[in-house]
């Protein structure tokens, strides 16, 4: 290793006694909303918010509570099928969806304190 590093200095000679130039800093990035304004707000009428009822037609449907872990074998077998149209679907899934209620939650909280 020792005739390796003496036969590299001795191609470079003084190079190596200076030290190689140092990257200057990156510059930080902007803040988005200093670049692109504030974030817009959605339109109700276009983009109705997210159900947080179900439909009578569905309360069968319902999820469990946050928490509740099924203790029967009734509590996970199907009992009978039929079909949902698409907005019965969406609803089922807004309601019982639980990244949704948390994400819910949060928006709540700050509105009270």
């Amino acid at each position: 290793m020792a005739v390796g590093a003496a036969a590299l200095a001795s191609l470079h000679g003084a190079g190596l006694a200076q030290s190689a130039p140092v990257d200057p800093l990156p510059k930080p990035l902007p803040q988005a909303t200093s670049v692109k304004g504030s974030r817009p707000k959605s339109n109700a009428t276009v983009l109705p918010p997210a159900a947080i009822k179900l439909d009578p037609s569905l309360q069968r449907l319902a999820g469990p509570a946050s928490l509740a872990l099924p203790t029967k074998t009734e509590d996970v077998r199907i009992s009978t099928l039929r079909p949902l149209s698409l907005k019965e679907a969406e609803n089922l899934a807004e309601v019982n969806d639980p990244n949704l209620k948390a994400i819910a939650s949060q928006l709540i909280k700050p509105k009270v304190c």
